[in-house]
């Protein structure tokens, strides 16, 4: 499967900003870029597998996913297509990670050798130093999103989680009209909070006048009595 085929996606990346089109390419190939697929329900990779590539998302859906002795499961983050995972831990000493990727409904993803990043480019040395600070700015913009879970999750009651993540959805999107990438399960384990309190305490916001939903549309209204 030609790279070129996502050169409208790599494009917009983070990965690649302010790299045009040929040096993609070129980049891809320096890195032994490989496009790969997983199948619904399927692993990209698992607990304590060691990775030593970039993953890049390019069609369909991945979540990182940590579970606990008794099979309870938390969602870290929902990666979308042109987004980055398992960076940090591909770029740590040991390699190891310490949650699960899958995919619901299957997915295409490119991977890169990240051993390759920090080698010389030869004469392509702009090309290198920029591709280095996309990947420090994935790295540090990623950590500031798993801080903002934390805000949401260390909410003592289910109502306050709800409230913190639909606030920072609307503050994200710069609208009060917005979509969340989460089903009703799926948010519930983003919250890391019981499926049928959270729908509960849904329904309580839209009784009282603070929230319009179908799904995963939500409408803030008297955003200002949050």
């Amino acid at each position: 499967m030609p790279i070129e085929k996502y050169l409208p996606l790599l494009r917009k990346t983070r990965l690649f900003n302010k790299i045009d089109d040929k040096d993609i390419i070129y980049i891809c190939n320096r890195l032994n870029g490989k496009i790969k697929k997983c199948s619904a329900d399927d692993s990209v990779y698992s607990y304590g597998d060691r990775i030593t590539s970039l993953h890049m998302l390019l069609e369909g859906d991945v979540f990182l996913m940590r579970e606990d002795v008794w099979g309870h499961s938390n969602i870290l983050v929902k990666i979308e297509p042109g987004e980055c995972f398992g960076v940090t831990h591909t770029f740590m000493e040991d390699n190891i990670v310490t949650y699960h990727a899958l995919s619901k409904h299957g997915c295409v993803y490119l991977i890169l050798d990240k051993e390759l990043i920090t080698s010389p480019f030869k004469q392509n040395y702009p090309v290198q130093e920029q591709l280095i600070r996309n990947v420090m700015s994935i790295l540090v913009n990623r950590n500031l999103y798993l801080s903002v879970k934390i805000e949401h999750i260390s909410q003592r009651k289910t109502r306050d989680k709800i409230i913190s993540y639909l606030s920072f959805e609307s503050q994200r999107q710069k609208t009060d009209d917005f979509h969340i990438p989460f089903t009703r399960s799926q948010l519930a384990a983003y919250l890391c909070v019981d499926r049928s309190a959270l729908s509960n305490e849904l329904c309580k916001l839209r009784d009282e006048g603070l929230i319009k939903f179908d799904r995963n549309h939500f409408i803030l209204k008297n955003a200002d009595n949050f």
